[in-house]
């Protein structure tokens, strides 16, 4: 996220970048965020052990 501004109660508006390649990492992309639709339902996920995430999980890391 590069930035998020509030456009109403519960709505933010924002702009961010996301891609696999460089190139549309450099495209700004416009997003909406709402507020919640109910309660946070806690953490969900399941721990791996010895699981470190890297590039290929997070194209953005650098290698």
């Amino acid at each position: 996220m590069d930035e998020v501004r509030r456009a109403a109660p519960g709505d933010y508006l924002g702009t961010g970048i996301w891609g696999f390649t460089d190139a549309l990492r450099r495209v700004p992309r416009p997003f909406l965020l709402t507020c919640p639709v109910g309660p946070y339902r806690g953490d969900i996920g399941i721990v791996r052990p010895a699981f470190t995430p890297g590039s290929r999980e997070l194209p953005g890391l650098p290698a």
